[in-house]
């Protein structure tokens, strides 16, 4: 579902980049059809812009939101918006 002016947080935890990188990967057919990721079937999502993507790994575990939020694309709007969200815990458990 796409919504302009909304932004969508997954978070998870992975061994290793390699393990994100492998888990958010679309590979294609011969034909050149997208053969959705794990990440895709897992979440059911049909389809997505992986232009608009940005994963990162972090090799030191942290529960701070801002933390990991920091150098993401447009930060000084995202992270206030997410600690300003009603429900939402600065602290990931």
């Amino acid at each position: 579902m796409e919504e302009e002016g909304f932004v969508s947080l997954w978070v998870g935890k992975f061994k290793s980049n390699n393990d994100l990188q492998n888990y958010l990967l679309i590979t294609y057919t011969e034909d050149g059809d997208a053969i959705p990721s794990t990440f895709e079937k897992d979440f059911q999502i049909d389809y997505f812009d992986e232009d608009f993507m940005e994963a990162e790994y972090f090799d030191q575990e942290t529960k701070n939101l801002p933390a990991l939020l920091d150098g993401c694309s447009y930060d000084d709007a995202v992270i206030p918006n997410f600690i300003r969200m009603k429900g939402v815990s600065i602290l990931l458990y």
